[in-house]
């Protein structure tokens, strides 16, 4: 217990000397910003100086000695409005550091000094404080204007003394009647431009006034205008999308009758059934029609063959609108055939249009006899077309199972008793005729 007495006052003694050292760097500081308060405001100069110990005798404004945050707030204002940053922060510093009455007293002489400045500063045009020097030269330059200034009034008043007894030698209460004169002319015209003006505004309300209702016609005018706009627009749009409808029909319409122009000018038998010739052979779709002895062309080729000439004769027989005499064509692909009617009600005979060849062949004549009336069904087409053209003929005639060219040369149309070279070209001349009888349908077709 005794030792916790001793240490305790132990450091109360510490504590004393740390406040007695304390009070002394307070003092010192006190000291350092009483002589060193402020510096010269001569830019060219920024002298430190030194607070006149007279000023700290001045009697200290109201509220020195008062609260301290009153002391703190007119200090902010005061330095605010004179921007003195450096003696601000020296002074604030200082506050901040000290709360005794001696510092206080120091701050409020420091800022009561700045307040006399700042006074003397606003009434002339010189900065305070200043150092002795930039003072003198500031008292040597205002002697020199002032010395400028009363040789500058002494010349004046001598100009102005030569010039009022110049003005009495001329007769100058004349000069001043003349004038007065004048002014009283010049006063009437004012009045009389001032009347006339007073006219002019007059005038100028009712214009404004007239503006006023222009404007406002001009406003119902633009609102109708928009409206007919509007109204014009639908309509013109509504034209637009007709003239759009008419135009696209147009286009319909031309590019139906381009196409029905084409489709007049197409001959369907020739596009469907493509007659052509393959060395001797005459061909129909590809299809070869005859059988050379160097040249075996296979009978399944000729029995298709014969099936597309029945059907093409089919079809030239219909679109012409004719009976053939006894006969009937049949196409039936590759085993199409011909029927011959037969008297006293027996059934018709079939009169095949393809074979298998082999011996068999050699020794039936049903084929022979098949393309004889296939023949003989093309010549009565034939004499159709001759008696309806009048001009238009096949190019090669037919008597019974013969194709007669223009020579007169025969080729009969059977196989039986006849060469295979003879039956090839009377088959080639028998596609001639049936590739003219499609020209003839295509003519019938465009007239």
């Amino acid at each position: 217990m005794a030792t916790q007495i001793e240490k305790k006052g132990k450091r109360s003694k510490q504590q004393q000397a740390a406040d007695a050292k304390n009070e002394e760097g307070q003092r010192g500081n006190e000291k350092q910003y009483t002589e060193v308060s402020f510096v010269c405001q001569n830019r060219k100069c920024l002298q430190p100086l030194v607070m006149d110990k007279s000023l700290s005798h001045f009697p200290l404004p109201v509220g020195a000695e008062g609260d301290q945050t009153e002391q703190d707030q007119h200090r902010k204002e005061w330095a605010s409005k004179n921007k003195a940053k450096i003696v601000e922060e020296s002074v604030e510093a200082s506050l901040l550091d000290y709360d005794d009455s001696s510092s206080r007293r120091m701050k409020a002489q420091l800022v009561l000094a700045e307040e006399y400045f700042s006074a003397i500063s606003s009434a002339s045009p010189v900065d305070h404080p200043l150092c002795k020097e930039c003072a003198k030269d500031v008292l040597d330059a205002l002697e020199n204007q002032i010395l400028f200034s009363e040789e500058s009034k002494i010349r004046y008043e001598s100009l102005l003394r030569k010039l009022e007894s110049e003005f009495e030698a001329d007769g100058g209460e004349d000069l001043e009647r003349q004038l007065e004169e004048q002014v009283v002319k010049l006063q009437e015209e004012e009045e009389k431009l001032i009347k006339e003006l007073q006219d002019i505004e007059e005038e100028r309300k009712v214009v404004k006034s007239d503006i006023k209702t222009a404007k406002d016609k001009i406003q119902e005018l633009e609102a109708e205008d928009l409206l007919l706009h509007s109204q014009f627009n639908i309509y013109q749009g509504e034209m637009l999308d007709l003239q759009d409808q008419v135009r696209s029909i147009e286009y319909q319409t031309q590019h139906a009758n381009s196409q029905l122009k084409k489709l007049k000018k197409t001959n369907v038998f020739s596009m469907t059934f493509n007659i052509s010739h393959q060395g001797l052979f005459g061909t129909i779709n590809g299809f070869r029609l005859g059988r050379l002895t160097t040249v075996q062309v296979d009978w399944s080729e000729i029995n298709v063959a014969w099936g597309q000439c029945a059907l093409l004769l089919r079809c030239l027989q219909r679109n012409a609108d004719i009976q053939f005499k006894s006969y009937t064509v049949v196409p039936y692909g590759n085993h199409s055939h011909i029927l011959l009617e037969q008297k006293e009600g027996k059934s018709p005979q079939t009169l095949p249009l393809y074979t298998s060849g082999g011996i068999r062949f050699m020794l039936d004549s049903k084929f022979d006899k098949g393309m004889v009336a296939y023949l003989e069904c093309l010549n009565q087409l034939k004499r159709h077309i001759e008696r309806t053209s009048g001009t238009y003929k096949l190019p090669y005639r037919i008597e019974k199972d013969l194709l007669v060219d223009d020579m007169g040369k025969m080729y009969s149309i059977k196989m039986q008793g006849n060469s295979p070279e003879h039956w090839t070209k009377a088959s080639k001349f028998m596609l001639t005729n049936l590739q003219w009888a499609i020209g003839w349908q295509q003519v019938q077709n465009i007239t």
